[in-house]
């Protein structure tokens, strides 16, 4: 997409019964945030002028929301949750009703795991069958590394599943999320390969300079759904800024020219605001044979 024009923000709230609410001719805002280092996807969705007739169906009946964002004719799912909280305000004469939202409740916090492995049990079993764990989302994309060590002696795995992929996390230096209720897996360096790299350039959207970090490159550009956690990113800027941590005094790259791995996304926007941006911290990968 070279350009973007004509935005487009609306939400569905739903319940396990099968009710539906679609709110898309009211303004609304969103803020969201998504890391692939194990915490749940979090935001804010804010509805102006939402009926009360409304407000007690959401407050009373619904708990899960799916917010879409994009362009006409381009547009796509960007958040999929539970409603965790609400606030009912008042700016001026306008009334607004905040949603504040999280993915994946019922995965991150109501399953568990319990086995004892053998030695010599590779990591990849362990890891695959963790992740199976997780109710309410499925398996995604899990890539394991065979340069991964099995421990010598029976190993023990109990708690929450959330706790477990943290101590493997951790133990064998991979990232994971549940994405969109796919639960996915990637080595610390690599990136998922299911889609060709998002090629970042001000013609499709990047916003100012690039800047240049210890990990990577972090850059702002008109929100775009096509930016996925985990995945990979080109960026191609002649300019590029060097962010702080000691960048200035130390021999690093001049060009943030390269392959980069999606670690964490800020989506800002709605439809009575001039913010319409996707923030992206992203790390360097050995996906990038420039490297």
């Amino acid at each position: 997409m070279s350009y973007q024009f004509n935005r487009v923000c609306y939400l569905t709230l739903s319940n396990s019964s099968g009710e539906a609410l679609t709110i898309e001719e009211l303004d609304i805002l969103f803020n969201i945030n998504k890391t692939l280092l194990g915490f749940p996807a979090r935001g804010r969705i804010d509805i102006f002028n939402l009926s009360e007739n409304n407000i007690q169906k959401i407050t009373k009946k619904y708990t899960d929301v799916e917010l879409f964002a994009g362009y006409e004719g381009k547009v796509a799912l960007i958040f999929r949750g539970n409603v965790m909280n609400f606030a009912k305000n008042h700016v001026g004469p306008t009334s607004v009703f905040t949603l504040i939202v999280k993915s994946s409740t019922a995965a991150w916090e109501g399953s568990t795991f319990t086995k004892t492995y053998r030695a010599g049990t590779t990591p990849a079993t362990i890891i695959n069958e963790v992740v199976r764990s997780f109710g309410g989302v499925i398996p995604g994309q899990v890539l394991t590394s065979p340069d991964w060590v099995p421990s010598l002696a029976d190993v023990t795995y109990t708690g929450s599943s959330r706790r477990v992929m943290d101590q493997l996390a951790r133990d064998y230096n991979f990232d994971w999320n549940i994405v969109e209720g796919e639960v996915i897996v990637t080595p610390r360096n690599q990136a998922l390969l299911d889609k060709p790299p998002y090629v970042v350039t001000p013609t499709t959207g990047l916003i100012g300079s690039p800047v240049l970090t210890e990990q990577g490159v972090d850059f702002r550009l008109l929100l775009n759904p096509a930016i996925l956690l985990g995945r990979q990113i080109e960026m191609r800027s002649e300019f590029a800024e060097l962010g702080q941590s000691n960048l200035e005094f130390r021999k690093v790259r001049n060009t943030a020219d390269g392959i980069y791995k999606v670690m964490d996304i800020r989506l800002v926007g709605g439809t009575r605001t001039l913010d319409w941006y996707t923030d992206v911290i992203s790390w360097g990968t050995t996906n990038d044979t420039r490297n």
